[in-house]
């Protein structure tokens, strides 16, 4: 009980505040001299590209994700560079982002909504609906799907159901057993009507 006693007298309550104010001081103190120059970036002519990135090609990308080989970053052409008057700062885009793009533009599909209009075997009363259809509603999307062995004639071409609901009402005063289904359809289309 008497060591207890001494160990506690020793502490020196004082010198333990100074020692926590002197590390406070030291760590606000160097916060404040890093914040100093953060913003000033080295010249285009000191960058080194050291970095290079496993690249795959975009059909194996979208297919199995595999890394097939390896090259450096391009520094010019992939890069976009905003230039101030302090430094610069150089962004460095992955091109594998531009090839997904790409291909799910070329590729990609998104579901909507059509109207069907008939299904049958019979290509002639298919041509006969076409010629009713394109008379009455001349501005209205209009194609057929051939699945063996039938033929489906579909109307419209929308991403929700409410704009294809109100077509079939439209529709059904001039056609019998429509219905609105649902379709996919290429993203080719869309951005060429566009």
């Amino acid at each position: 009980m008497i060591l207890e006693i001494d160990l506690f007298n020793k502490f020196d309550y004082s010198t333990f505040m100074k020692n926590i104010i002197l590390i406070l001081f030291i760590f606000f103190h160097s916060a404040l001299l890093a914040q100093s120059n953060w913003t000033l970036y080295p010249k285009k002519d000191s960058i080194v590209e050291k970095d290079s990135v496993a690249i795959a090609k975009a059909d194996s990308l979208m297919q199995d994700s595999t890394i097939t080989e390896e090259i450096p970053l391009k520094q010019k052409k992939d890069s976009i560079q905003y230039i101030s008057s302090k430094g610069h700062i150089v962004i460095h885009a992955d091109y594998r982002i531009d090839s997904i793009n790409s291909y799910i533009s070329n590729r990609g599909k998104f579901n909507g909504y059509a109207v069907q209009l008939i299904v049958t075997q019979d290509t002639r009363k298919i041509r006969e609906m076409r010629k009713t259809f394109t008379n009455l509603f001349p501005d209205e999307y209009l194609f057929d799907e051939y699945i063996a062995p039938n033929i489906f004639l579909y109307a419209g071409k929308y991403f929700s159901k409410n704009d294809a609901v109100t077509l079939n009402n439209k529709l059904s005063a001039h056609f019998k057993n429509t219905m609105v289904v649902r379709k996919k359809f290429p993203l080719k289309h869309i951005q060429k009507e566009k």
